[in-house]
């Protein structure tokens, strides 16, 4: 019988145990204590134009919302994903 539905793992996860890999999630806010130091580091890097970031800025406020969010699922976004006013 061939599957309707994909599995509710990663594909490649047969390669990762056939390879005895180790798996560790990383969660920010176990980092939390850290946020004053990183906002000041890479703060100055954006303001100095070393680092940039790119998002997706859709103009209409709440009204645009929806589509905006629908597009995001699509992929239909750059970066993040911004509904301005």
């Amino acid at each position: 019988m061939h599957a309707t539905e994909r599995a509710p793992w990663p594909r490649n996860m047969p390669l990762a145990i056939s390879r005895r890999l180790t798996l560790r999630g990383f969660i920010i806010l176990d980092h939390f204590d850290r946020r004053p130091a990183f906002l000041e580091e890479i703060g100055e890097h954006v303001r100095s134009g070393r680092i940039k970031f790119r998002e997706t800025v859709v103009p209409g406020g709440v009204e645009a919302a929806p589509q905006a969010f629908i597009d995001l699922l699509r992929g239909a976004n750059t970066g993040k994903m911004v509904v301005a006013r």
